[in-house]
């Protein structure tokens, strides 16, 4: 994720009572955006004003942020923000940052280069995905993985495995339930099986989980990939695949882990880089059927780093 592919229209610059001016750019690119299990959002204002990633589906339309950077960002600039927002079609605004004006919490947009802002706060104007679309996807997966399955009709082939496959090839940027999407999940999962015939080498997709928490700030991030899994005996190393090119400013994130297993138990140290964080430290996890599960925690410069991995194989 080092190139940016924000593409804006003409910035609108408005100006209220008290507030410093904003400017509004509209965002078009990938929209393979984090949906966290729960969030809190602040309903005072014109949109709700989430200060981390919101718990339902929604597409980016695009951003408020300073004219001037190095103004502070108050409360009435929120309330500012929100009008601004519901003025373009916005439903609600994700605050990219937070430390400036204590709120102690940012998104993890932070670390997504699709965001980057030059202001310390950015934030996103959101709209919800409409419930028929957020069902066209689920049928497209659904018709998918029976005619994947009908095809091979010899593997033992889970929803949760082509599920987590279809959620990678989405973080290349590729349109759930688009022609490139069903062909790249088809040859992608096609590449993963062939190595099941291996003898202790195979490849998996995997789901990561970043939590980061300073003093001021913290952030969520969810990242989707393929890693290679060698198992020796009570040896377990594994190595994140980074030979798709991602598109549309989407990142590759890497993952690497040495260690034993012992009755079902794994433990040893992981390495992970996503976007603006890197980190190393201990992990411990379990080996459950097709999955392997590793959850970590440890002390940065900037604060806790906690993560946790699924691999499903």
């Amino acid at each position: 994720m080092k190139k940016l592919f924000f593409v804006f229209t003409v910035g609108v610059f408005v100006v209220g009572s008290g507030c410093a001016a904003k400017r509004y750019s509209q965002f078009t690119g990938s929209q393979n955006w984090v949906v966290a299990s729960q969030a809190m959002a602040d309903n005072s204002y014109a949109v709700p004003v989430y200060h981390s990633w919101p718990d339902r589906p929604y597409v980016v339309i695009g951003s408020i942020s300073f004219a001037e950077p190095q103004n502070e960002w108050k409360d009435g600039d929120t309330a500012q923000a929100a009008r601004i927002a519901k003025r373009h079609g916005g439903e609600a605004i994700v605050m990219r940052s937070g430390g400036e004006f204590g709120v102690g919490a940012i998104a993890g947009a932070a670390a997504d280069a699709r965001v980057v802002s030059m202001s310390g706060v950015t934030a996103l104007v959101i709209k919800w995905k409409p419930q028929s679309e957020i069902e066209a996807e689920q049928k497209a997966l659904e018709q998918f993985y029976l005619e994947y399955k009908s095809k091979h009709p010899n593997q033992t082939v889970s929803r949760e495995f082509v599920a987590m496959g279809a959620e990678y090839v989405a973080s290349l940027g590729i349109p759930k339930g688009s022609p490139s999407w069903s062909n790249k999940l088809e040859s992608t999962l096609d590449d993963v099986i062939v190595t099941k015939t291996g003898s202790h080498s195979q490849m998996s997709f995997f789901k990561g989980m970043v939590q980061s928490e300073g003093i001021t700030t913290s952030f969520t991030d969810v990242f989707y990939g393929m890693a290679k899994i060698d198992q020796s005996g009570a040896n377990l190393t594994i190595l994140s695949d980074t030979s798709d090119a991602p598109l549309n400013g989407t990142r590759h994130s890497d993952v690497n882990f040495s260690g034993t297993v012992d009755s079902g138990k794994v433990s040893g140290q992981l390495g992970f880089s996503s976007g603006l964080t890197i980190f190393s430290g201990r992990a411990e996890g379990v080996v459950a059927g097709d999955k392997i599960l590793l959850n970590t925690q440890g002390q940065t410069a900037s604060g806790i780093v906690q993560g946790s991995f699924t691999f499903v194989q």
